[in-house]
């Protein structure tokens, strides 16, 4: 059954670190740990803070931080898209390399094995390759969309991560982010705004309609 906390994302983020170090000094290590929620939810923003809080702590004498394997590097190309004719729904699930990022994920799960995955960068709005890079023992961090779908390939992505966490966000926060998002990437306010509506606020519905599928639901204040 699905546990749900409450707190500010940096509360709970300290508690979650804590827990896995704890794990790891008892032998038990989480190998892939996920986070995911509606787009503006801030997946990236609680990697990013894990990381830190991670990083810096000893498993044995390694790092517990093994490495990242972000959803979002798994965007097909532009070019891709284009000749799918999918570029004006570009985030959707179907706009993604799932089974790729489904490969990544499985190959982590074998410590021994090095394995390259790509980033995503937003001022580019395109994937890059061998960006990141997991190659030990520890704890693999990934966030998306996408990570609790029951469709397709995604109903194995879910099974392919160890600890999934849901960000249940207000969707006024959410929007107000996004529309921020879009306008410092190139788009005029209206420009975001209609994105939003027509392409992140149906992805939203779809995100919330699997949250049940994680393992916890943090519900973070606005």
């Amino acid at each position: 059954m699905v546990q749900t906390f409450s707190g500010t994302l940096d509360e709970l983020l300290s508690d979650l670190a804590t827990e896995l170090k704890e794990m790891a000094e008892n032998g038990h290590v989480l190998r892939v740990v996920g986070f995911t929620g509606a787009p503006g939810a801030g997946k990236s923003e609680a990697v990013t803070r894990l990381i830190k809080l991670l990083d810096g702590s000893v498993w044995g004498a390694q790092p517990l931080l093994a490495g990242i394997i972000p959803m979002d590097g798994f965007h097909k190309s532009n070019e891709v898209l284009q000749a799918e004719e999918l570029s004006d729904y570009k985030g959707r699930p179907d706009t993604f390399d799932v089974v790729g990022y489904l490969m990544a994920l499985d190959r982590a799960h074998d410590a021994k094995t090095v394995v390259y995955a790509p980033g995503y960068d937003r001022q580019l709005g395109q994937a890059i390759a061998a960006r990141y890079k997991v190659e030990r023992e520890g704890v693999v961090l990934t966030e998306g969309n996408y990570l609790a779908l029951q469709d397709g390939a995604w109903a194995l992505v879910r099974e392919a991560i160890d600890l999934l966490i849901y960000l249940e966000a207000p969707p006024e926060a959410t929007q107000t982010r996004l529309v921020a998002r879009h306008t410092h990437h190139g788009r005029t306010p209206e420009q975001a705004l209609a994105w939003v509506q027509r392409v992140d606020e149906p992805n939203r519905l779809l995100v919330q309609s699997s949250k049940e599928r994680a393992d916890r639901i943090w519900n973070l204040p606005a």
